[in-house]
């Protein structure tokens, strides 16, 4: 059995437990990071490393508010890859990246959405 993809109760112990405040940043990210995976597609595609380096410190930084292991540390292996230009492993460290974003937004849906 793997993680969670984050830890919702660092963010809500930061915010004081405002919930609302929270539900906010989420949907904030949740609107944000598919933009993000776009540009590295391209960046990948075009092979440019430094919309790669750039994108991925971006979405380090982003994640790292929600205590997300997995994500976190796929975007640090990619910013540090791409760092020096484009590496034989960026395709791999790119997939990795969107595979672990992907599910950490999947599971903050889960978490705001109304339960039934």
């Amino acid at each position: 059995m793997s993680a969670a993809p984050f830890d919702r109760s660092v963010l809500i112990d930061g915010l004081g437990g405002d919930l609302e405040l929270y539900a906010e940043i989420v949907q904030l990210f949740l609107g944000h990071y598919p933009g993000e995976l776009d540009i590295l597609r391209a960046a990948l595609a075009s092979g440019d490393a430094v919309k790669l380096h750039r994108t991925a410190h971006s979405l380090k930084g982003a994640i790292s508010n929600f205590s997300a292991p997995r994500a976190t540390e796929a975007a640090r292996a990619l910013e540090f890859a791409a760092k020096g230009g484009m590496s034989d492993n960026a395709a791999h460290l790119v997939d990795e990246l969107i595979i672990a974003v992907e599910a950490l937004g999947q599971a903050m849906r889960a978490d705001i959405s109304p339960q039934s």
